[in-house]
């Protein structure tokens, strides 16, 4: 999006008797802009959070499987390598790189990210069809205030949309760090003694 389009989406047109019609048009053209801005950013940030994901799980799946089948390989090629303890070694490191997605969130953003996205995208296209019903509306004045209050409506169901999605991170990120902050304290106790 280039630095125009950007400081355009900012505008909010103002409305003039004398523009009317151009009053609505730019309304519609912000209202539209407001939803793709925020479509575009979910797009664009999507990626990095699903290459987190599928990396992460991939690896963990690699290493649980690899773990799960050393004690098999000791036990059907040889007795003389001792294969079975590091099966234990492996399913450790799958278990910390499972953390690390949960940590980051790659999996869970990754989803909160499309989920977002394909709503806005479906709440887009209902308003636009919304002010194409709009303008079959004979009466200039009727049909102004109804444009003027959908496009209020849909910026606020935007608006909501990445408000929830923000909120789930928040809430997401507190609870990880909780599960950080049980294990640091955790490991900090003294053992007991028997």
């Amino acid at each position: 999006m280039n630095q125009k389009k950007i400081v355009e989406s900012v505008i909010f047109p103002q409305y003039s008797a004398e523009k009317a019609v151009e009053f609505q048009t730019q309304l519609v053209q912000w209202t539209e802009q407001h939803a793709q801005s925020s479509i575009d950013w979910y797009k664009a940030k999507r990626g990095k959070k699903r290459l987190g994901s599928i990396m992460t799980r991939t690896l963990a799946i690699i290493l649980a499987g690899m773990g799960a089948l050393c004690p098999l390989l000791q036990a059907a090629i040889t007795k003389d390598w001792n294969l079975g303890n590091w099966g234990y070694v492996l399913i450790a490191l799958a278990g910390v790189v499972f953390w690390v997605d949960k940590l980051m969130g790659y999996s869970t953003g990754w989803m909160r990210y499309i989920m977002a996205e394909m709503t806005l995208q479906r709440n887009l296209k209902q308003f636009q069809f919304k002010c194409a019903t709009l303008q079959v509306n004979p009466d200039e004045q009727e049909r102004r205030t109804k444009l003027i209050e959908l496009s209020k409506a849909f910026v606020d169901q935007v608006d909501s949309i990445v408000i929830e999605e923000t909120a789930a991170w928040v809430s997401e990120f507190q609870s990880n760090l909780a599960q950080i902050q049980k294990i640091v304290e955790k490991e900090q106790k003294p053992a007991k003694e028997w």
